[in-house]
């Protein structure tokens, strides 16, 4: 299962067993500096999806892939309040320009006005 970056893995350690990550993290810390969830709030969803931590593996493991996924679908809602995503409103002229850059990627050629390319630098650095 993958979900905003997060993926619920099989362990080839421990057998029926699984773990998530978050872009290859699977430590709370390490997953913390990443999406900036607290580590106390990661901590709480993967106790309370029944999560069990393994100090030798130094990784929380669910017995089922539902806890997992239930521990995933709390951490997304979070995600999506954290500084990890962040909304920008686009015109359409600003929609076509992108579009077209996408499809255009190798040519090296967008006629348009230098306008709509400036507003979009500006919407996307503040």
């Amino acid at each position: 299962m993958k979900n905003n970056g997060f993926a619920l893995r099989k362990s080839g350690v421990k057998e029926g067993f699984y773990y998530i990550d978050f872009e290859g993290e699977y430590q709370p810390e390490k997953i913390k500096k990443t999406t900036g969830i607290s580590v106390e709030k990661i901590l709480q969803i993967f106790s309370e999806s029944n999560g069990v931590y393994s100090e030798s593996l130094d990784v929380y493991y669910f017995d089922s892939e539902d806890a997992g996924s239930e521990a995933i679908k709390a951490l997304v809602k979070l995600l999506k309040k954290s500084e990890h995503v962040r909304q920008v409103e686009l015109t359409e002229s600003e929609i076509e320009y992108i579009r077209r850059a996408l499809i255009n990627e190798d040519s090296n050629v967008i006629f348009t006005k230098g306008k709509i390319r400036e507003s979009i630098f500006d919407k996307l650095n503040r």
